[in-house]
C-alpha cells in the first residue's frame, strides 16, 4: 500500500508556511498529534484504510468532522466503527439530517427532494445510534498557546439557538462566495469538511482549510491529515492512502437503495 505523505493536496497549494505549513521536526513533551477526517458517506472500505493506518501512526486523538453516514452504501457500518474505535465524531449535515428527521418527523426544505433517501438511512440505523449522535458536538476548539483551532462539519452560524440547520448556506466552491459577510470566527485557524475537495483562503486574519471528503473520491485514492500541535507551533500533514475499490464497487452494485445510480455518478466515478 501506498503511504506517501504529502504536505497539502490540490486545491489548497496556496498554504504559506507563515500559516499551516509550520513543519515541526521533533515532537516535544508538549506536542499532540491529532488525526482528522471528514465526509466518509458510508465509503466502509476507505474509513477501514484510513483507521488502519492510523494505527501505525502515533496518534493521540482521532476526529471525524462529520457526514459519516449518507451518499454511500454502507451508512450502519461506518457509524459503527466509528463507535467501535471510539473516535469522536462531530455532527455533519447528513446526521443533522437524521436526527431532524426522527425528533420532528421532517426533512429540512432544502432535501425534500432526496427525502427516500433519507428515509432509507433512517431506516439502516438503530435506537443506539440516535443515542449516540446526540452525544456528538457540532464543534471542538483546540487551544495552542494564544491561538484557537475550531474543527466542525462546516463553518457555523452566528446565533445557533433554534437552528434546525447550524450551517452557512454558502457554496465556497465559487470564490467571490469567500467575502460574504457572515463568514467570520472567533477562531484564528478554521479547519472544516463539506466541501468534498481540499480548499484553503484567509480573511480578516484568520485562517481556514477544508479538507475535503475521504469517502466520496473517484478512485482507490483516499487520506486524511494530521495536526500536529503544541508549544505554540502548528502543522498540518495530509497522509494519503489506498482501499479496496473494487470491494466498494462490488458493495454498491450488489446494494440497492434510493438515487443510488445517481449518487454513484455524482460522487463516486
Amino acid at each position: 500500500m501506498e503511504n506517501a505523505r504529502k504536505q497539502y493536496r490540490d486545491g489548497c497549494k496556496t498554504c504559506t508556511n507563515e500559516v499551516f505549513n509550520r513543519k515541526i521536526k521533533k515532537k516535544g513533551e508538549n506536542m499532540k498529534r491529532i488525526a482528522i477526517f471528514s465526509d466518509i458517506h458510508g465509503n466502509l472500505q476507505a474509513l477501514q484504510s484510513i483507521l488502519k493506518d492510523i494505527d501505525n501512526e502515533k496518534i493521540d486523538k482521532t476526529i471525524c468532522l462529520g457526514d459519516v453516514i449518507g451518499i454511500g452504501p454502507n451508512p450502519k457500518e461506518t457509524l459503527q466503527l466509528i463507535k467501535k474505535n471510539n473516535i469522536e465524531l462531530l455532527l455533519g449535515n447528513h446526521e443533522i439530517y437524521f436526527l431532524n428527521q426522527l425528533k420532528n418527523n421532517e426533512i429540512l426544505e432544502a432535501e425534500l427532494n432526496h427525502i427516500e433517501h433519507h428515509k432509507w438511512i433512517s431506516s439502516q440505523l438503530e435506537n443506539e445510534d440516535m443515542k449516540f449522535l446526540k452525544k456528538c458536538s457540532l464543534y471542538k476548539i483546540i487551544k495552542n498557546g494564544k491561538k484557537n483551532i475550531k474543527l466542525s462539519h462546516f463553518l457555523l452560524k452566528d446565533n445557533l439557538k433554534n437552528e434546525k440547520y447550524p450551517f452557512l448556506e454558502v457554496d465556497l466552491r465559487k470564490k467571490e462566495n469567500i467575502n460574504d459577510s457572515r463568514i467570520k470566527s472567533d477562531a484564528d485557524y478554521n479547519l472544516f469538511g463539506h466541501i468534498h475537495k481540499k480548499q484553503f483562503f484567509e480573511k480578516d486574519n484568520k485562517f481556514y482549510y477544508c479538507i475535503g471528503s475521504s469517502g466520496c473520491v473517484k478512485d482507490n485514492n483516499t487520506y486524511y491529515d494530521i495536526i500536529t500541535v503544541g508549544d505554540n507551533k502548528f502543522s498540518i500533514d495530509t497522509k494519503n492512502v489506498q482501499f479496496d475499490r473494487k470491494k466498494f464497487n462490488e458493495i454498491i452494485k450488489e446494494k440497492d437503495y434510493p438515487e443510488k445510480n445517481e449518487i454513484y455518478n455524482k460522487f463516486f466515478c
